[in-house]
Protein backbone atom coordinates (compact mmCIF):
# COMPACT_ATOMS: atom_id res chain seq x y z
CA UNK A 1 0.00 0.00 0.00
CA UNK A 2 1.48 3.33 -1.09
CA UNK A 3 0.73 6.14 1.36
CA UNK A 4 0.79 9.79 0.31
CA UNK A 5 0.56 12.92 2.39
CA UNK A 6 -1.68 15.26 0.43
CA UNK A 7 -4.40 17.88 0.69
CA UNK A 8 -8.08 17.07 1.08
CA UNK A 9 -10.45 19.93 0.32
CA UNK A 10 -13.00 21.10 2.87
CA UNK A 11 -14.83 24.41 3.08
CA UNK A 12 -17.42 26.23 1.03
CA UNK A 13 -17.55 27.20 -2.62
CA UNK A 14 -14.90 29.80 -3.48
CA UNK A 15 -13.49 29.58 0.09
CA UNK A 16 -11.01 26.69 0.00
CA UNK A 17 -9.71 25.12 3.21
CA UNK A 18 -7.57 22.01 3.09
CA UNK A 19 -6.81 19.22 5.51
CA UNK A 20 -3.33 17.78 5.33
CA UNK A 21 -3.91 14.03 5.44
CA UNK A 22 -2.06 10.75 5.12
CA UNK A 23 -4.05 8.60 2.70
CA UNK A 24 -3.71 5.55 0.50
CA UNK A 25 -2.73 6.83 -2.96
CA UNK A 26 -5.57 4.86 -4.62
CA UNK A 27 -8.27 6.67 -2.64
CA UNK A 28 -10.22 9.71 -3.86
CA UNK A 29 -9.05 13.23 -3.05
CA UNK A 30 -11.64 13.70 -0.32
CA UNK A 31 -11.91 10.00 0.53
CA UNK A 32 -11.13 8.14 3.72
CA UNK A 33 -7.89 9.28 5.34
CA UNK A 34 -5.55 7.25 7.52
CA UNK A 35 -4.55 10.26 9.64
CA UNK A 36 -5.10 14.01 9.71
CA UNK A 37 -1.88 15.99 10.09
CA UNK A 38 -3.15 19.58 9.95
CA UNK A 39 -5.22 22.21 8.18
CA UNK A 40 -4.33 24.95 5.70
CA UNK A 41 -6.31 28.07 4.75
CA UNK A 42 -5.72 28.69 1.05
CA UNK A 43 -7.53 32.04 0.95
CA UNK A 44 -4.86 33.87 2.94
CA UNK A 45 -2.15 31.14 2.78
CA UNK A 46 -1.95 30.47 6.50
CA UNK A 47 -1.36 27.24 8.34
CA UNK A 48 -4.19 26.83 10.81
CA UNK A 49 -2.78 23.70 12.43
CA UNK A 50 0.18 21.42 11.67
CA UNK A 51 1.33 18.37 13.61
CA UNK A 52 5.00 18.02 12.76
CA UNK A 53 5.50 14.87 14.87
CA UNK A 54 2.82 12.99 12.91
CA UNK A 55 4.23 14.30 9.62
CA UNK A 56 7.73 13.10 10.51
CA UNK A 57 6.45 9.70 11.66
CA UNK A 58 4.53 9.14 8.40
CA UNK A 59 7.54 10.18 6.31
CA UNK A 60 9.71 7.79 8.36
CA UNK A 61 7.24 4.99 7.58
CA UNK A 62 7.60 5.70 3.84
CA UNK A 63 4.75 8.12 3.08
CA UNK A 64 5.43 10.41 0.13
CA UNK A 65 4.40 14.07 0.54
CA UNK A 66 3.06 15.92 -2.51
CA UNK A 67 4.66 19.13 -3.75
CA UNK A 68 1.99 21.32 -2.18
CA UNK A 69 2.40 19.60 1.20
CA UNK A 70 6.18 20.06 0.95
CA UNK A 71 5.63 23.81 0.47
CA UNK A 72 3.34 23.94 3.52
CA UNK A 73 5.90 21.98 5.56
CA UNK A 74 8.66 24.42 4.56
CA UNK A 75 6.41 27.34 5.50
CA UNK A 76 5.81 25.71 8.88
CA UNK A 77 9.53 25.15 9.45
CA UNK A 78 10.38 28.71 8.39
CA UNK A 79 7.85 30.34 10.71
CA UNK A 80 8.49 27.87 13.52
CA UNK A 81 4.82 27.73 14.47
CA UNK A 82 1.33 27.89 13.02
CA UNK A 83 0.86 31.12 11.08
CA UNK A 84 -2.77 31.45 12.13
CA UNK A 85 -1.69 32.22 15.69
CA UNK A 86 0.16 35.31 14.41
CA UNK A 87 -2.84 36.85 12.68
CA UNK A 88 -4.62 39.68 14.52
CA UNK A 89 -7.95 38.92 16.20
CA UNK A 90 -11.13 39.45 14.20
CA UNK A 91 -12.92 42.77 14.51
CA UNK A 92 -16.05 42.78 16.61
CA UNK A 93 -19.31 44.10 15.24
CA UNK A 94 -20.72 47.31 16.61
CA UNK A 95 -23.98 47.08 18.43
CA UNK A 96 -27.04 48.25 16.46
CA UNK A 97 -27.63 51.07 18.96
CA UNK A 98 -24.31 52.73 18.10
CA UNK A 99 -24.61 52.39 14.33
CA UNK A 100 -26.61 54.84 12.25
CA UNK A 101 -28.89 53.00 9.97
CA UNK A 102 -30.21 54.46 6.76
CA UNK A 103 -33.56 53.85 5.21
CA UNK A 104 -34.26 54.58 1.58
CA UNK A 105 -37.71 55.93 0.83
CA UNK A 106 -38.79 54.69 -2.60
CA UNK A 107 -41.15 57.61 -3.33
CA UNK A 108 -38.76 60.48 -2.67
CA UNK A 109 -35.51 58.78 -3.67
CA UNK A 110 -33.72 60.36 -0.69
CA UNK A 111 -31.75 58.50 1.92
CA UNK A 112 -32.76 59.62 5.39
CA UNK A 113 -31.32 58.46 8.69
CA UNK A 114 -33.63 56.36 10.83
CA UNK A 115 -33.01 58.57 13.85
CA UNK A 116 -34.59 61.62 12.19
CA UNK A 117 -37.65 59.54 11.18
CA UNK A 118 -38.10 58.38 14.76
CA UNK A 119 -37.87 61.95 16.03
CA UNK A 120 -40.51 63.09 13.49
CA UNK A 121 -42.85 60.29 14.53
CA UNK A 122 -42.51 61.19 18.22
CA UNK A 123 -43.25 64.87 17.47
CA UNK A 124 -46.37 64.01 15.52
CA UNK A 125 -47.57 61.61 18.20
CA UNK A 126 -47.37 64.23 20.95
CA UNK A 127 -48.58 67.15 18.87
CA UNK A 128 -51.04 65.15 16.79
CA UNK A 129 -53.35 64.01 19.61
CA UNK A 130 -55.67 67.08 19.49
CA UNK A 131 -55.60 66.92 15.68
CA UNK A 132 -56.69 63.29 15.75
CA UNK A 133 -59.71 64.18 17.88
CA UNK A 134 -60.66 66.99 15.45
CA UNK A 135 -60.19 64.69 12.49
CA UNK A 136 -62.36 61.98 14.01
CA UNK A 137 -65.12 64.55 14.67
CA UNK A 138 -65.02 65.64 11.02
CA UNK A 139 -65.41 62.08 9.82
CA UNK A 140 -68.44 61.56 12.07
CA UNK A 141 -70.29 64.53 10.48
Amino acid sequence: MSVKIRLSRVGRKHVPMYRIVAVDSRKKRDGEALDMLGTFNAVNSTIVQFNQELYDSWVAKGAIPTDSVKKIYRLHKRTGKDTASETPPAKTKKSPATEKSTIEKPTSGKIVSAESDVAKVKKTETAGQPEQAAASEQTKK
